[in-house]
């Protein structure tokens, strides 16, 4: 445990004195001490999932924390993922997912929640990764940190008789079990609930259908799988395969703890796809889930490519994270892109620069439109990273 910046926060109602609230930093097991507060506040959350998320996700993570008195009242956690972007090369990153965001009653809304999220960013940005994320109970509470909407999720629910919930949870009670399914040409495929033996097939498949796909996504490494299938089982659910010929063609993350299948993510070949579209149907409004907010500057925007050979001038404003503003030079070409920022000296050099806050250099990065028509217009060419694959996040 490791005490960090003790500053005085004033929200307008109630300063947070230094001498009574001190921020710590939680590796490990000492993340285990924020369970009575994830419990307190969490508390629509199964007995299960908890377990599993103390048992298994939370030693690996990093939490901020408030005491007074000793007593945790507020806390934030950050999950690490691999991260990869395909622009058009492949290019991976660590990046932390923000979760378990969570203050005592008496103590909202008095600038708990402010001190940790700056705790965090000085952390990450000196973790130089490029970007955050976090599924927000409220986006309100986070557009003021320049979050953006950058994800809308895929919602999927059973499509008639040709499976029902009850041979789902049939199939999650005994790995052993399977069925055998016929898509509408007559071909036929097994359906089984994967377990640990199958986690290398897993890893290898999802890369190999995610990069082909989308445009962003979360690995699914090995130790990701591992994870899933806890994380499932909690749910009562679980990773439910389907194979043709002793070939994987798709998967489906299913929890079954609710009043209906929730299905967490889908991944298949185009030879399953007939298959899977028979099974499953997407609800045709999709809800935006994850918000993101870019964190090292020069690391995310190093990450970019350009279709055609591009040089801008950016002047980024950035309250939250000083470093992240200023006037930087930005070079892309489809295999090459470098980031330097300009100097007092080297600015009035610079004709043409580009004003943009650190929220609308997020959008314009994520879904390619910000709501400042100069960087739209300057964007022109730069691939963009819209189409991502980002489920199943705890």
């Amino acid at each position: 445990m490791r005490e960090v910046g003790n500053r005085i926060y004033n929200s307008g109602r109630q300063e947070l004195k230094e001498e009574k609230i001190k921020s710590y930093r939680l590796e490990k097991t000492e993340v285990l001490l924020t369970r009575k507060l994830w419990e307190e506040v969490f508390f629509e959350d199964s007995r299960e999932f908890v377990d599993y998320y103390y048992l298994y996700k939370a030693p690996e993570n990093t939490a901020f924390v408030r005491k007074e008195q000793g007593e945790i009242i507020s806390m934030l956690h950050l999950t690490p993922y691999r991260i990869v972007l395909k622009a058009p090369e492949k290019k991976e990153r660590n990046v932390s997912y923000i979760v378990g965001v969570a203050t005592k009653e008496a103590w909202r809304h008095k600038g708990c929640m402010r001190s940790l999220l700056q705790e965090a960013f000085l952390e990450l940005h000196e973790r130089k990764e490029p970007f955050t994320f976090l599924m927000p109970a409220n986006p309100a509470i986070y557009s003021p940190f320049s979050f953006a909407y950058i994800y809308e999720r895929k919602e999927y629910f059973l499509n008639g008789g040709k499976l029902k919930k009850e041979k789902l949870v049939w199939l999650a009670e005994d790995s052993s079990r399977c069925i055998s399914l016929q898509d509408n040409r007559g071909r036929t495929y097994t359906m089984r609930l994967a377990n640990a033996n199958d986690i290398s097939r897993l890893s290898e498949f999802s890369e190999e259908v995610q990069e082909r796909q989308y445009e962003f996504y979360i690995k699914h490494t090995e130790p990701y799988f591992r994870m899933l299938l806890k994380e499932t089982e909690s749910q009562k659910g679980g990773i439910f395969l389907f194979e043709r010929q002793d070939k994987l063609s798709g998967l489906a993350v299913c929890a079954l703890d609710g009043e209906e299948p929730f299905f967490q993510e889908l991944l298949y070949e185009e030879e399953g796809r007939e298959l899977m579209e028979e099974i499953f149907r997407e609800k045709e409004k999709r809800k935006p889930i994850i918000m993101a907010r870019v964190i090292h500057l020069e690391t995310m925007l190093s990450m970019l490519a350009s279709r055609e050979e591009k040089e801008l001038v950016l002047e980024i404003e950035d309250k939250d994270i000083p470093a992240n503003e200023g006037v930087f030079l930005w070079k892309a070409d489809r295999a090459y892109s470098s980031v330097n920022r300009l100097s007092q000296q080297e600015i009035p050099e610079r004709e043409g620069r580009v004003k943009a806050s650190i929220e609308e250099l997020t959008r314009q990065i994520f879904t390619g439109k910000c709501g400042n028509p100069e960087l739209e217009k300057a964007w022109q060419g730069v691939y963009i990273c819209a189409k991502g694959n980002i489920n199943e996040i705890v």
